[in-house]
């Protein structure tokens, strides 16, 4: 499951709509190690981002391979 929220301040709703696409599209590229894997995955902006609007799909792409590459192990107590 994935949540993505991006707050009014991050930019206005075209920004934060294009930004959301984004993330989930990014998502959907690398989720195969999630696959029936009961994880949820939320995304949001830092508060010292950028504007979205300057964020390039790869850096979304290469942020989010990072955090899941973070995620542990199932089999791990």
């Amino acid at each position: 499951m994935l949540l993505v929220t991006s707050p009014r301040r991050t930019g206005g709703a075209v920004q934060r709509n294009r930004f959301r696409r984004r993330v989930r599209m990014a998502f959907l590229a690398g989720v195969e190690p999630l696959l029936n894997l009961p994880w949820v995955v939320w995304v949001r902006p830092g508060r010292t981002a950028p504007p979205l609007d300057t964020i390039s799909f790869q850096v979304i792409e290469s942020q989010l391979q990072l955090a899941l590459q973070r995620l542990p192990a199932l089999d791990t107590p």
